[in-house]
Parts: C-alpha cells; structure tokens; sequence
C-alpha cells in the first residue's frame, strides 16, 4: 500500500511531486516492464507476431498492451476511469448495432478486434501516485529505443551501397512461420537507384518516417538535445516519407496562439536550409516533388488524402442506414472501386460504422488523450495522426498503443508537467 491510512470517501490524500510518498521499487519494476514491453512491440519486435493459421496473424503490439494491462493490475495501480466505460459500452453497442444492420456482409472479427484494441482505453492509474516522475521516465525510455532505431535506419540506407541482400531491408523470411507477421506492408520502396530506410526493424520507410518525428516533437518538447534532434532529423529524412514531415507540421500548429505562425517560420527556413546543404547529396528534392502526387490517382497521396472523399461519397446512400450505422464491421477492405483509396480512421469509422459509431469512437479516443497533462503539442500529434492517418484504427503498434502510454492512462489531477513548450519556448 502507498498509504499507511486508508482515505474516506472523497477525501483522497493531496500528494505533491518531491515528497516521501513515491512508488515502491516492486510496482515500479512491474509498470515500467510493461511500458517498454509496448515500446518494443511497436519498434524493434514490429515485424514479428503469432501465426495462428487461417491466414489470421495476431500482432505483437496488441499482445503487449495487455501485458501493459497485466502490469498495471499486478503493481496495484489499476483503476476503472467510468466515463471512459460509458463512451466504450457506446461504441460496443453502436459497433454490433451496425453488425447487425448489416450481417451477412460484415465481419465479425473485426468488430472483435475493434473492442479488443480500445477497451484498454478505460484503465488507468490512480490519481494518488506521483507519475510525472514515471510519465518522464517513460519519455526517455521511448526516446532510447528510437534513438536505437534511428541510428540502424542511418546504418541501412549507407549500407546497401555495400550489402545487397535483401534481409538488409526485409528480415522476416529469416524469421519462424510461427512468430513471422503477415506481409502486406510497403517493406522494400526504391528511391532512385537505392532504396528507402525502413529503419530495419519498422515494417515500413512511412512508419520509421512517423516514429522519427515522435521521437523528434517529445524531443522538441522535453529535452532538447542537439545530437538527438540531428539522429532523428537525419533518419527521417533517409525514410524518404511525407508522413513524418506531416506529423510534426500539425505538431508545431500547437498550442494555438500567435506563436503558431513564428514556429511555422522556423520550420520553414529549417526545411529550406537543409535542402540548400543536403538536398543534392541526399536527393532530398524526391521528397519535394511528391507534393504533386495529390493530382494523380494512381498515387499513395491521393489513395491516403483524396481517394476517401470520394469513397464516402459514391457509397453514402447505398442502403438508407449507411449514413447512420455505416456499411458494417470490416467492409472498408472488400469494397472494390474503380479507383484506390486508403483507410484513414475517421474515413473507416464513417464507413463502417456511420455518423453514430464514428461520434462516440472519436469522443472516447478523444476524452482518454485529456487525462493527460502533457504537452498539448504531444496530445494534438498522437491523436490526429490516428485519426487522419490510414490503418490506424485496427492498428496497436505505432500512434494506438503510444497514445494509450502517454496519454490515456495517466489520472487528470495532478501538476502539470513542465517542458519547453509550456514555458513559452518555441
């Protein structure tokens, strides 16, 4: 126990940061096991997962959410957050009302697997503990293992000048069917005459291009450390995606004040100077022209950014409870059109679940992110890169099961952490 005395009803012990009170050594041990559990799950152990025949693959991420789940109810720090539980008994009610409506067409393993992601949303830690110390722990913690990452990606892209096997960019061939994760992912992208870093151990060069700008705003936002920022900046750029220069410009929109035009300044003449110094050496002018990508159908800008308008569009009417309860669980994948289209979350959640589904799904990922008190820069970066961001919705490894460590399952009532933001730098 924390405390020697147990409280009356609503006379929860005030707790101040720097006191005698902290965590034991034993459930601090547990909890931080399961947070780099996840961490890893999402990192170094990306491509691995358990075949369990039948073509179904169950991923590692999800299986070290629960076993961050395990932790925090071993460690005694477990706590049902009840307006969280109203928000995830909505979406399970309007997620198998659209089964229903729907049945036949739907599949029920998806609807499965969307209470099975989000129901860790509802446990959090007791607001008695002192877990800033344990919240910034958890930063460096994170900030390590991508430094790690960061610095393989660097290895990999200057060693395929000398390596040409194909496990330098795709390690899963080497790994037991038993524990190898399905294929599917953009694993091996050429750029020119060499190909994009997928960092080595991530699945794709867009999710070590999302991983490196986390690692990049906590950076940013925390610590500010000059031979890190440059890792960091350096591996994003050998991804060779847009998805990681995406990610920090709606970053660096937060907070939202005046501010938000001087930072857009900074980042626009940091952008110009490094095109200016490595731009040539790097081709980093590949990334500039997939800016005209948006214009051209058969490109992944347009199935990620435009293709889903029309996708909503074309099927909205098609049964008369579509635009209510949506077209089922899962449906997102079998429909087949003229033309490609992506699933961003919202753009799925609308499709398969409808106007209904899609409002308390938002709102509950959405009021989990407020526990928090962490830098608004980093609430807005997780939770818009889930929402506008495809396969996110299904998907524990990456912005899900970070969101949930950073965000959800920290108490609301406690001091607000300090960080470079909030003390009005940058």
């Amino acid at each position: 126990m924390l405390i020697s005395q147990r409280p009356m009803p609503n006379e929860l012990p005030s707790i101040q940061f720097g006191t005698s009170i902290s965590l034991s050594n034993r459930s601090d041990s547990i909890l931080k096991a399961g947070i780099v559990s996840v961490f890893l799950s999402d990192t170094v152990f990306s491509r691995f997962g358990i075949n369990i025949g039948n073509s179904f693959f169950l991923d590692f991420s999800l299986i070290a959410l629960y076993i961050l789940l395990a932790c925090i109810l071993f460690s005694g720090y477990f706590r049902i957050d009840r307006r969280s539980a109203i928000l995830y008994g909505a979406s399970v009610c309007f997620g198998s009302i659209s089964y229903l409506f729907n049945i036949g067409n739907s599949s029920i393993s998806s609807l499965l697997l969307l209470f099975a992601v989000y129901f860790p949303f509802i446990i959090t830690v007791p607001n008695k503990i002192p877990s800033e110390t344990l919240w910034k722990w958890a930063a460096e913690a994170f900030s390590n293992i991508a430094l790690f990452c960061a610095i393989a990606g660097i290895v990999q892209f200057f060693a395929q000048t000398v390596i040409h096997d194909k496990w330098l960019f795709d390690f899963r061939y080497l790994l037991p069917d038993i524990i190898r994760l399905e294929s599917g992912f953009n694993t091996i992208i050429p750029m020119g005459t060499l190909f994009k870093s997928n960092g080595f151990f991530i699945r794709e060069p867009s999710g070590f291009s999302e991983l490196m700008a986390f690692a990049l705003v906590f950076e940013l936002a925390l610590r500010r450390r000059g031979m890190r920022i440059m890792t960091y900046g350096l591996g994003l750029l050998l991804s060779y995606s847009g998805s990681g220069i995406l990610i920090i410009l709606i970053a660096f929109l937060f907070p939202l004040n005046y501010k938000s035009v001087f930072r857009y300044l900074f980042l626009s003449g940091a952008a110009g100077l490094i095109l200016w110094l490595l731009g040539d050496a790097l081709n980093l002018w590949f990334i500039v022209d997939r800016a005209s990508e948006f214009n051209s159908e058969q490109s992944s800008a347009y199935a990620r950014f435009i293709a889903p308008f029309r996708l909503l569009v074309d099927t909205l009417t098609t049964d008369p409870w579509n635009p209510f309860l949506g077209h089922g669980p899962g449906m997102i994948s079998r429909t087949v059109l003229s033309y490609g289209f992506h699933d961003p979350t919202y753009v799925k959640l609308l499709f398969e679940y409808g106007a209904c589904g899609a409002i308390v799904m938002i709102a509950n990922v959405a009021f989990a992110c407020t526990r928090s008190t962490a830098p608004v820069r980093i609430k807005a970066m997780f939770f818009f890169t889930w929402l506008i961001f495809g396969g996110g919705l299904l998907t524990t490894g990456g912005t899900t099961s970070l969101m949930y460590v950073f965000l959800a399952i920290w108490p609301l009532s406690r001091p607000t952490m300090q960080s470079a933001e909030m003390t009005g730098k940058l």
